[in-house]
């Protein structure tokens, strides 16, 4: 287990933690409703407001999740990226290194539910660590999540089409 601790900005003290079953494998993705935090197996969604409320009961309350799924079947994902818009959670995970392959899921906020998922398989002659992020596409105004993968930027819709495939 890891523990992801919530500092004070001002002091550095520990407003609240939270015990991450499997070891986080990227860094944890803040928005204003909540936090996503990803392990090898499964993504957490943490209600910020709720957790700082916990945390500041009498006496301190554990922080728990709204939800948590299953997101890597198998276990174990190399890591991950989280882009967070509209109350939908992109989540990419490197599912395998040789060859290079990631697997793009994208969650409902609210309830963790799986709006849609794909595979992303990437040639490269090394393994990098991508960059997400969004831009709309003017063409037919549809948003595409965007993938920096220092070989080039790779481009798909978003949410990701359900079942797809990209190579």
């Amino acid at each position: 287990n890891v523990t992801l601790l919530a500092l004070d900005a001002a002091g550095g003290d520990t407003v609240w933690s939270f015990e991450v079953a499997t070891g986080p494998i990227g860094q944890p993705a803040l928005s204003s409703p909540g936090l996503c935090v990803v392990g090898n197996v499964t993504v957490y969604w943490i209600d910020t407001k709720k957790a700082l409320a916990a945390a500041r009961s009498n006496p301190p309350q554990p922080v728990q999740p709204v939800w948590s799924t299953n997101a890597v079947n198998p276990a174990g994902a190399l890591w991950s990226a989280v882009l967070i818009e509209s109350n939908l959670l992109t989540v990419i995970l490197m599912v395998s290194s040789n060859p290079v392959q990631y697997t793009v899921i994208t969650l409902a906020a609210q309830d963790g539910s799986m709006v849609s998922n794909g595979i992303f398989a990437v040639q490269l002659a090394e393994q990098v660590t991508p960059v997400i992020g969004k831009a709309p596409w003017l063409g037919n105004r549809q948003t595409l999540s965007l993938i920096n993968s220092g070989a080039g930027i790779w481009a798909f819709p978003s949410p990701f089409l359900a079942d797809s495939h990209y190579n």
